[in-house]
């Protein structure tokens, strides 16, 4: 079974979620943007938090601070 994947376009930067192909490269029909669930879901889980993820050997913080104008 072809697990659920998401993954960002590096030519519009939108977000999409769907099964690959068995190359591992392609997308399989029904690719759907999932931009703004993305940015939601970012949002709720960072808003007001601050946490450290390690990817490889690479250190990154991620944030989320609501501005209010």
């Amino acid at each position: 079974m072809n697990e659920l994947r998401i993954a960002k376009s590096a030519l519009t930067d939108n977000v999409y979620a769907g099964r690959l192909r068995k190359d591992g490269f392609t997308w399989k029909e029904g690719k759907v943007d999932v931009t703004n669930d993305f940015i939601a879901a970012v949002i709720a889980r960072w808003n007001g938090y601050e946490e450290t993820l390690v990817a490889g050997d690479k250190k990154y913080k991620v944030s989320v601070v609501e501005l209010n104008d």
